[in-house]
């Protein structure tokens, strides 16, 4: 293998490793955002039923 194909295996993992990384950064901080959401609804309800 010449130099260059190297440097090219390398640059194409760095971007797969990149992107998987990314992807599940992504779907964390989503689900994260939506169990903010949910908790904040649930929370709400029951105030309203308390006090209702």
């Amino acid at each position: 293998m010449t130099r260059g194909a190297t440097m090219d295996i390398a640059t194409i993992l760095l971007l797969l490793l990149g992107g998987v990384g990314g992807f599940f950064m992504g779907r964390w901080s989503a689900e994260t955002r939506r169990a903010h959401f949910d908790r904040n609804v649930v929370w709400n309800n029951r105030k309203r039923y308390r006090d209702g």
